[in-house]
């Protein structure tokens, strides 16, 4: 302070890690207080087209480009919502959708599958493995981004 004084300073972070109550909402940076969207397709075109569209809808997003990559971002941050594809590589939207509903901190969350794979058949196991909703592709964006909205306000 130039006249010798000393101000203490808190990092609010390690207070926060150290079993005390967690930071005010309000105090915590924009994108912690954003919902967060995972965002999970093989298609790099397809995974950042939605990811975009998560953006804009104001929502914080993490992406992967399979279910094993999915899991590790929600065990560092669970999701809000998810936008998953059906068919991919090492573990399919099916898979995924099953693990996020055994999870305690996602089993509730509103799960879209998005896939070109649009058959009653593929709708009927998408549901069973705990799909909220289940939308074809190609999607139609002011579609899409309607029922993200109303899958966030519906819970």
């Amino acid at each position: 302070l130039g006249d010798g004084t000393v101000a203490p300073v808190i990092d609010l972070g390690a207070a926060a890690q150290g079993g005390q109550r967690s930071m005010p909402m309000a105090m915590r940076p924009v994108e912690e207080r954003r919902p967060r969207c995972l965002v999970v397709d093989d298609s790099v075109s397809v995974r950042r087209a939605m990811q975009a569209l998560a953006s804009d809808l104001g929502l914080a997003v993490d992406a992967a480009g399979d279910g094993i990559e999915a899991l590790a971002l929600v065990d560092r941050n669970p999701p809000a919502i998810a936008l998953i594809d059906l068919e991919m590589p090492r573990m399919n939207g099916l898979e995924l959708a099953r693990a996020l509903r055994s999870r305690p901190e996602t089993a509730a969350i509103p799960i879209i599958m998005l896939t070109s794979r649009a058959s009653g058949t593929h709708r009927a196991h998408a549901l069973a493995a705990g799909v909220s909703h289940f939308m074809p592709k190609p999607f139609v964006e002011d579609e899409l981004s309607k029922l993200i909205l109303d899958s966030l306000t519906e819970g």
